[in-house]
């Protein structure tokens, strides 16, 4: 963070130098060093001010509020808390809104020693609990989508499969008219030729037939001179 800020301004955006400040403010916050965590969060505050980002503003004024009240600066504590608690509600900023209604409740147990306190930690568990809700909706409302796209494409599946038994079913179709084509073929050729021989058989027959009957009567006709007679 401190390279960043160390780095030229000119060739940073506003945006990105005010989360270098208010990461710094973090870190000296964690390290207890809560002079210059303010210090730093005063000038993101600054910068994000000129950026007009709503959750930026309100969160800085938060971490503000939190360092204050570490060092017992309630006045500026609760300065920050209800610039804060105004940005946030807004803008429905449900997530800061429980955060700064949790810093509330801190406040009010220093200032009122616990008094009015529970309204605050009351608004938190409100506000938590409208957030989880609203988390589990959407996470609902995620899962439906996916049932959705899985039951899509499941039907997708499913009709290409139909789709794939249908052309096998078309090709078995095929397959079997190809196959009873070809049989009623072979049968057609099988009957045509016995057929055709079977009409040269029957001439040539009928041809040896009056042949033989031919020679029967010359030999009739011809004068004998055995006892029997031969035919050719």
């Amino acid at each position: 963070y401190t390279q960043l800020l160390i780095d030229d301004h000119t060739s940073k955006d506003i945006f990105v130098e005010a989360r270098g400040h208010l990461g710094l403010a973090k870190v000296y916050n964690e390290e207890r060093q809560y002079d210059k965590a303010i210090k730093y969060s005063l000038n993101a505050l600054d910068l994000f001010e000129k950026t007009g980002k709503p959750f930026y503003i309100a969160n800085s004024h938060y971490i503000l509020a939190n360092n204050y009240l570490a060092i017992s600066n309630l006045k500026n504590t609760k300065k920050h808390l209800d610039e804060a608690i105004s940005i946030a509600n807004q803008n429905s900023l449900i997530e800061l809104q429980a955060q700064i209604n949790l810093l509330y409740a801190r406040y009010n147990n220093i200032i009122g020693k616990g008094l009015n306190s529970s309204e605050f930690y009351e608004k938190y568990i409100t506000t938590t609990d409208s957030l989880f809700s609203q988390q589990n909706q959407n996470l609902l409302a995620k899962f439906q989508v996916e049932l959705d796209n899985l039951e899509k494409d499941y039907k997708l599946i499913e009709a290409e499969q139909l789709n794939y038994q249908k052309e096998l079913e078309l090709s078995q179709k095929k397959r079997q008219i190809i196959f009873i084509s070809t049989i009623s073929l072979l049968l057609l050729l099988g009957i045509l030729v016995f057929a055709t021989m079977n009409i040269k058989m029957n001439k040539t027959n009928r041809t040896l037939f009056l042949k033989n009957k031919e020679l029967l009567k010359q030999e009739i006709k011809s004068p004998q001179t055995g006892s029997g007679m031969e035919i050719s």
